[in-house]
Order: C-alpha cells, then sequence, then structure tokens
C-alpha cells in the first residue's frame, strides 16, 4: 500500500529505499473510485501494521474520521471532526 500521506516521528526509521516498522500516522484522501478500498482493506492492513493513527479524509463531504490504535492492537471507534473543527494528532502533546 502507498498512503497518500505519512508521517514517521523517528529519522532514524527512514532509510534510502524504505521505512523501517509501520508509519506513525497515515491518511487517505477519497475518491469515489477508493472509498470502498479506503475504508476497509487499507484500514485493516494499517490496523494489522501497527500505524497508531490513521485519517481518513472525505473532500466532499467535508470531514475526516480518525482511527486511533488501542491497546489491543485494534482500531477504536472513530472519531469524526467537520469542517469548523481542528483536527490533533492524538500522539503529539499540544
Amino acid at each position: 500500500m502507498q498512503p497518500d500521506i505519512l508521517v514517521v516521528c523517528d529519522p532514524g526509521r527512514i532509510t534510502a529505499s524504505h521505512i523501517e516498522g509501520a508509519p506513525d500516522l497515515v491518511m487517505e484522501v477519497l475518491s469515489p473510485g477508493s472509498s470502498a478500498k479506503d475504508l476497509r482493506e487499507k484500514k485493516w492492513l494499517y490496523q494489522r501494521s501497527g500505524v497508531r493513527e490513521y485519517w481518513v479524509v472525505d473532500p466532499l463531504e467535508l470531514y475526516v474520521q480518525r482511527f486511533l490504535l488501542t491497546r489491543d492492537w485494534r482500531y477504536g471507534e472513530a472519531k469524526v471532526f467537520g469542517p469548523q473543527k481542528v483536527v490533533t494528532v492524538a500522539m503529539l502533546d499540544g
């Protein structure tokens, strides 16, 4: 999988050819042809790989769903942010 946006907080995990381990944050921007894949298949793969935060951005409906990895390695229920809300990165302080 190649996400639309990914964040790796530890630069020591980035090599010339790949990232060692899972990204800390992955964002997917929905399009009509990719929404089912992003919300099912990719979400499952990112969860299984240990991506701590998974954001799904819907530019047409103007919302963001933020999934956080729980201690039992599953994504909890999504928190939904509308167009007037500020989305924070949960794993970063402030």
